[in-house]
C-alpha cells in the first residue's frame, strides 16, 4: 500500500511513489526507505478545491483529526463511566463496519484520482511531429537572430519587430520555476483592448525544435480587462513557423469576458497585413480562459483585405474555455474581403466549453464568424480526434458558424471522428449554423462524420444544424450510423463505404493510412508561407 508523504513547498499531501507534487509541482528528494506513515484523508472541500488547481492548505491527515479530538477530551468535564449495554456494542459493531467500508472506498479513492497538477511539470500530453518535416539550420541564416536559451528567447520582447531563428530545444521549467510572462506583454500593465498590446509582428522559425514545459499563469482579470496568454501574448501581422511548444497556460479565479490563451499565442490578429502560424505543434493544458486554442484563442482580421491564417498545425491536450477548439478558440474576418483561414491542421485531444452561458466547442475552432462584405471565414481540410463537450453549441469541427451582411463562412474537406456530448445544439460537423437571407452564405462541402453525436433531440444533427436549413448549402456530406443521428441534407454510409469514396474523389485530402502522411500535392497551400 502506498502512503502519504508532505510537500516541504506548500504542504499538500502526496502519495510516496510520486516524484512530483500534485498541486505545486515541486519535484521530490527520492530516499530509498521512508519512515512508515499514516494515509491522509482530505476533506470534501479541500478536495474540490485542489480538483480545481486552487491550493487548499495542508491536508487533514488522522493523525491531527486524533490531536484536537484528544484536545477536546482533555477539556471536556468528566463523565461517570458506564457500562456498554449488549444492544450498544451490537450498534458499535455496525457502525465499524460502515466507517470502515467508508474508508476503505475514500483511500483507494485517493491512491487512484489524483488531484489535477496546477502546472506544467510533468506534462501529460505528448507533441505529435510536425506535419512537415524540418530539415533545422546548423548556421543562423542572414537577416536573422539566432535564439540559443530562455534568455534569448524572452529578449525577444526588447524587438517585436525582428526575425529569429532557435538553434536550440528550450526548456522553460515549468510550474516549478516563476510563470512565465507572455512575449509581448507587460504584467503592470492594464490593456483595455487587444490593439493595447505590443504584439510581435516579425518572424519566429522553430527550425524544428522544442519549447518544453511553458508554464504561464494569471489569476483575478477583471470583468472587462483584456488578457492574452500564451508563449506569445499577440501575434500582429507576423509568422510563426516550424515550432512545437508543450506546457500549461491557465487563467484562475475570475475569468472576465476578454481574456485569450493558446500555446503559440494567446491572440492573432491581421491589421491590413497577412498572420501566419505555419507547421506547429501544441500538447498541454489550456485552461479557463474566454477564448482557448491549442494553437491560439483567436485568429482575426481586423482590416479590410486582411488575412488571418493558421495552416499545418497539431494539438494533443486539454483545452477549456468559453469559446474553445483544439486549434483557435475563434475565428472572426471583421473587415471587408477580409479573411480568416484554419487548414490542413488536425486536433487530437479533448476541448471543452464551460465558462460562458453561450459556448461555443469544435474540434478545430469553437467559432467562425465572417460579419463584413465580401469576407469569408474557411476551415478546410481538417481533423478532429479528441472528444467535444458543451452546454450550447458544440461540434465535431466547429462549435458555431456565422455568416452576415453579404460575407460567407465555409466548412470544406473536412471529418470528424471525435464523440460530440452537447447539450442544447451537437452536430458532427457543425453544431449552429446562423446566417442571414442569402442561401449562398454558409457552405459545408465534403465533410463527413464517424464520431457519436449526443444532445438535445431537436438540436442535434449529424452533420450541421441550422434553424434554417434552406439558408444553408451542404453538398457532399457523410456520415455513419455511429453519429446515432441523422441528417436529411446528407447521406448514411458505412465506415469502409466513406473512406473509399473520399480517397477515390479527392486523393490529395486523405491519405489511404493511419500514418498521418500529408498527399503528395495539396491545393491553395501558397498562402502558409
Amino acid at each position: 500500500m502506498s502512503h502519504i508523504k508532505g510537500c516541504k513547498k506548500c504542504g499538500a499531501g502526496a502519495l510516496s511513489s510520486d516524484e512530483y507534487c500534485p498541486v505545486c509541482g515541486t519535484k521530490f528528494d527520492m530516499p530509498q526507505k521512508q519512515e512508515q506513515a499514516r494515509p491522509a484523508a482530505y476533506t470534501g472541500r479541500a478536495n474540490r478545491e485542489n480538483a480545481a488547481g486552487v491550493y487548499a492548505g495542508a491536508p487533514y491527515t488522522r493523525e491531527s483529526v486524533q490531536s484536537r479530538h484528544e484536545k477536546h477530551v482533555q477539556m471536556a468535564p468528566k463523565k461517570k463511566k458506564r457500562r456498554p449495554t449488549l444492544m450498544a456494542l451490537l450498534v458499535a459493531l455496525v457502525l465499524v463496519g460502515v466507517v470502515g467500508g467508508i474508508y476503505f472506498l475514500a483511500d483507494f479513492g485517493e491512491q487512484t484520482i489524483a488531484p489535477t497538477p496546477r502546472g506544467a511539470y510533468p506534462v501529460a500530453y505528448e507533441a505529435y511531429e510536425l506535419i512537415i518535416p524540418v530539415t533545422r539550420q546548423e548556421n543562423v541564416p542572414p537577416g536573422y537572430m539566432g535564439i540559443y536559451t530562455k534568455e534569448d528567447l524572452r529578449s525577444i520582447g526588447e524587438e517585436l519587430t525582428g526575425n529569429f531563428i532557435l538553434m536550440n530545444d528550450i526548456d522553460l521549467g515549468g510550474a516549478e520555476l516563476k510563470p512565465w510572462t507572455p512575449i509581448g506583454a507587460d504584467p503592470a500593465r492594464y490593456y483595455t483592448s487587444l490593439t493595447d498590446y505590443d504584439g510581435f509582428s516579425g518572424v519566429l522559425d522553430g527550425n524544428g525544435h522544442t519549447i518544453s514545459n511553458l508554464y504561464v499563469s494569471i489569476k483575478d482579470v477583471e470583468q472587462k480587462q483584456v488578457v492574452c496568454a500564451g508563449l506569445f501574448a499577440l501575434t500582429l501581422n507576423a509568422t510563426i513557423r516550424n515550432l512545437t511548444v508543450t506546457g500549461t497556460v491557465e487563467i484562475t479565479g475570475h475569468i472576465g469576458e476578454y481574456t485569450y490563451a493558446g500555446g503559440i499565442s494567446g491572440a492573432c490578429v491581421a491589421t491590413g497585413g497577412r498572420n501566419v502560424i505555419r507547421n506547429c505543434a501544441f500538447a498541454g493544458r489550456i485552461s479557463q480562459a474566454e477564448y482557448a486554442g491549442g494553437i491560439t484563442g483567436i485568429v482575426s482580421a481586423y482590416d479590410a483585405e486582411a488575412e488571418g491564417i493558421v495552416t499545418l498545425c497539431t494539438s494533443n491536450g486539454d483545452i477549456t474555455g468559453g469559446k474553445a477548439g483544439g486549434i483557435v478558440g475563434f475565428q472572426n474576418a471583421m473587415g471587408e474581403q477580409s479573411r480568416t483561414t484554419v487548414a490542413y491542421s488536425r486536433n487530437y485531444g479533448n476541448v471543452h466549453a464551460v465558462v460562458s452561458t453561450y459556448n461555443f466547442a469544435g474540434g478545430i475552432s469553437g467559432g467562425v464568424q465572417s460579419g463584413q462584405s465580401g469576407a469569408v471565414s474557411t476551415i478546410l481540410g481538417c481533423e478532429n480526434k479528441g472528444q467535444i463537450t458543451g452546454n450550447d453549441r458544440t461540434g465535431g469541427i466547429c462549435g458555431s458558424l456565422t455568416a452576415i451582411n453579404g460575407a460567407r463562412a465555409i466548412i470544406e474537406n473536412s471529418y470528424n471522428r471525435g464523440d460530440v456530448v452537447g447539450k442544447k445544439y451537437a452536430s458532427g460537423i457543425a453544431a449552429n449554423c446562423y446566417t442571414g437571407e442569402a442561401r449562398d452564405e454558409i457552405y459545408i462541402s465534403r465533410c463527413y462524420n464517424s464520431g457519436a453525436v449526443s444532445g438535445d433531440r431537436s438540436g442535434r444533427r449529424a452533420i450541421a444544424y441550422a434553424d434554417k436549413d434552406e439558408l444553408m448549402a451542404l453538398t457532399d456530406c457523410y456520415y455513419t450510423g455511429n453519429s446515432g443521428c441523422k441528417d436529411t441534407n446528407a447521406t448514411e454510409m458505412t465506415d469502409a463505404g466513406i473512406g473509399g469514396y473520399f480517397i477515390t474523389n479527392w486523393p490529395w485530402l486523405f491519405s489511404a493510412d493511419e500514418s498521418g502522411a500529408l498527399p503528395a500535392v495539396i491545393p491553395e497551400l501558397e498562402f502558409g508561407a
